[in-house]
């Protein structure tokens, strides 16, 4: 067994004054207060005295290296080092690069017969507060509203640091949001308008080769993004999504990248960079710009900014934790007991599943609570193959919600969920959703059918289609499938300024799909397109949602080729054979 030991020098008498300048009191010394911990890692907030003042310090420590780490790299010719020691390096390049990221001030790592087994990195707390997510994504509470100027400039300065950071060899497949912080610093200078700073770079890794040839770096860089990740701005946009993103902010991030200015003309050097890039920038505008996200509630929350507790076995949204321990829901058994509330079981629902509204005070919204004992096994081995294992039927829908809400999807608000599981088979479940605004469309539909006078018309009517078309776009283009995508599922709510926002709800029998993504595609919109009533949603209509959706999704020519349209209108008829067929089985 080895132990290594690196100190900055300019930090060690701050660590020796505190009795951290040895390997055993920084990796298993009680120092600081825990700030996460995880089975193998932890991290720790820690504040050191010296002769000038305070300092803050977080404590990173790996107890124990995986495989991946330890073992595998050898395989392809790379050294084998813990997480902490691939940050410390990953960190002092930065700084020699240019970029903003912690200090790192010292780092050990232990190994066994070649192998590290676990390790730490000492590095300074940095001055920034708020992350990509604060300034720029929906749901987020703002430090102050950016106006067109802030954040093209943010954009701007975010694909400076991007540059230097690829430039100087290093890959970042953790590229997101929530690990990039920024501050505003000047607003006389575009740029110079913004600091920004790298932060979690334990992922990071730095490629020689790309830096041994100047002429070609770039393609080298691009050609590891390629092998390495495949998409090195993928996760950043994913997840700062939903923000009022626009083409303009896309070119300004393009233009950072190479160092230019703000507004001007991108260089005419390295061709295979450039349009590389600028590829992938089309391919994340057409994804998650402003133009395609669809229109959320003015009370719209990330499911990123609010906290989930465990409770014994039970996950707790904590914004709701007051309201369930009214009503006297604060455990996994307390939610598979209740009695209170309106049931709203019917003819058909099965006998393992149970339904109950339960009403709250206080104007808070009211609750749904699902319940499921005892699925068949038909039913269990179907959530395997399209779930995951070890997920319950009713984390299923509060899974989705959460993620259909990341992608800028409005739904409900998951408020708990737990199971009891025996190995992969789920023995019970339950999962509480707050109520959400609004009113079907299918309620809807039929109100206006007999008032006809207070149907939408003219410029609101072609808004709610073109919405109707935004959230199934997104929803397919995301890769996920309603799979019970009828007009009972959509709710029709208005915002402040009276303009239309559509929700999703039963989220039950949603997938999320690699492959046969075409026959899912027409399952939901046959489904759309059968519970829209042919007397009151027109042929014109119809056609105008069918254009936008092609648009939004860049479909091929050949899938709205007549063959296309009618696998539509098959699947309808599908639908309407077994809805007939259900009918007459309840009438006996």
């Amino acid at each position: 067994m080895t132990r290594s030991l690196t100190m900055q020098s300019e930090f060690e008498p701050l660590l020796k004054r505190n009795g951290l300048n040895s390997f055993i009191a920084l990796m298993d010394g009680d120092v600081g207060e825990v700030f996460t911990a995880h089975d193998d890692r932890e991290v720790r907030r820690v504040t050191l005295s010296g002769e000038t003042g305070s300092r803050v310090f977080f404590l990173k420590r790996t107890f124990d290296v995986g495989l991946k780490e330890g073992f595998w790299p050898r395989f392809v010719g790379k050294p084998t080092l813990s997480p902490p020691m691939h940050e410390w390096h990953a960190l002092n390049a930065l700084t020699e690069a240019g970029v903003n990221a912690p200090q790192a001030a010292a780092c050990g790592e232990e190994r066994r017969g070649g192998r590290p087994r676990r390790g730490f990195l000492l590095m300074e707390a940095i001055d920034y507060q708020y992350t990509l997510n604060d300034w720029l994504t929906v749901g987020f509470p703002k430090p102050k509203q950016l106006d067109e100027f802030e954040r093209t400039t943010l954009m701007y300065a975010v694909g400076l640091a991007l540059g230097k950071m690829w430039r100087a060899g290093i890959m970042w497949p953790d590229a997101k949001a929530k690990h990039v912080y920024a501050k505003q610093t000047r607003l006389d200078a575009p740029e110079a308008a913004w600091d920004v700073c790298f932060l979690d770079l334990e992922r990071a890794r730095i490629y020689q080769k790309a830096l041994d040839d100047s002429k070609r770096s770039d393609a080298l860089l691009f050609a590891e993004h390629r092998l390495y990740k495949g998409d090195p701005l993928g996760d950043l946009f994913a997840g700062v999504a939903p923000a009022h993103l626009l083409q303009h902010h896309f070119d300004a991030m393009l233009r950072g990248v190479y160092q230019t200015s703000i507004d001007g003309p991108l260089p005419a050097t390295d061709e295979f960079f450039v349009s590389r890039y600028r590829q992938l920038l089309d391919l994340h505008h057409s994804r998650h710009s402003a133009e395609v996200t669809p229109r959320l509630p003015d009370d719209f929350i990330h499911p990123h900014t609010y906290s989930i507790s465990k409770h014994t076995n039970l996950n707790t949204n904590d914004r709701y934790l007051p309201a369930l321990r009214r009503i006297g829901i604060t455990t996994l058994d307390n939610a598979l007991s209740f009695r209170k509330g309106q049931s709203l079981n019917k003819p058909g629902l099965s006998s393992y599943r149970e339904r109950i509204r339960i009403e709250t005070d206080q104007g808070q919204p009211d609750l749904y609570l699902k319940r499921f004992h005892k699925p068949p096994l038909k039913e269990q081995l179907r959530r395997m193959r399209e779930f995951k294992f070890k997920r319950s039927s009713a984390e299923r829908e509060v899974y989705f919600a959460r993620k259909l809400l990341q992608v800028g999807i409005p739904t409900f608000t998951p408020v708990a969920w737990g199971r009891r599981m025996s190995g992969y088979l789920e023995q019970a479940s339950a999962a509480i959703t707050a109520e959400l605004a609004g009113t079907s469309l299918e309620k809807l539909v039929a109100h206006w059918r007999d008032y006809p006078a207070d149907a939408p018309r003219g410029t609101d009517r072609h808004d709610i289609i073109r919405q109707l078309a935004l959230v199934t776009a997104r929803l397919h283009r995301s890769g996920y499938f309603h799979r019970d995508y009828y007009l009972c599922h959509i709710f029709l709510e208005r915002n402040a300024d009276g303009r239309a926002v559509l929700s999703l709800i039963d989220l039950g029998r949603m997938i999320r799909s690699t492959w046969l993504r075409k026959r899912w595609t027409i399952k939901d919109l046959a489904a759309l397109h059968y519970s829209a009533p042919a007397g009151l949603v027109s042929r014109a209509d119809r056609l105008r949602f069918l254009y936008h959706y092609a648009k939004l999704r860049g479909m091929y020519p050949e899938w709205w080729s007549p063959r296309f349209i009618r696998r539509i209108e098959a699947r309808c008829n599908r639908i309407r054979r077994h809805d007939e067929k259900r009918q007459r089985r309840f009438a006996k």
